[in-house]
C-alpha cells in the first residue's frame, strides 16, 4: 500500500485526506479547504484534502491562522479520500 493511501472500511483503498472531527461528530457546518494545492517539497501530504468547518475557521481565524490552539481546536483526522468527499457533498446540500 502506497504511504498516502489509507484502507477504509467504506471504500477499501483510498487516497488519504484530513479533515477536523466535527465532520466526524455529524457537526459539519460549512466547508472549508486549502485554497490552493501547492507543491511542497516539504509537505508530502500537500495534494492531500484538508477540510475544515466553519466553526473551526472562526477559531482560526480569531487565533490569525492556524497555530497549536487551533489545530487541537480543529482535530484533524485521517480519512480516506471518498469519505471526505462524502462531506463536502452532505454539506453542500
Amino acid at each position: 500500500m502506497n504511504d498516502k493511501f489509507v484502507d477504509c472500511d467504506t471504500h477499501g483503498e483510498a487516497k488519504m485526506a484530513f479533515v477536523c472531527h466535527h465532520f466526524l461528530k455529524k457537526e459539519n457546518i460549512g466547508w472549508n479547504e486549502k485554497e490552493e494545492y501547492i507543491f511542497d517539497e516539504d509537505d508530502e501530504f500537500w495534494d492531500c484534502i484538508s477540510a475544515w468547518c466553519d466553526k473551526c475557521e472562526s477559531y482560526r481565524v480569531k487565533n490569525d491562522g492556524w497555530d497549536e490552539k487551533s489545530e487541537m481546536f480543529a482535530d484533524l483526522q485521517l480519512v480516506c479520500e471518498n469519505c471526505a468527499l462524502k462531506y463536502k457533498q452532505a454539506d453542500s446540500k
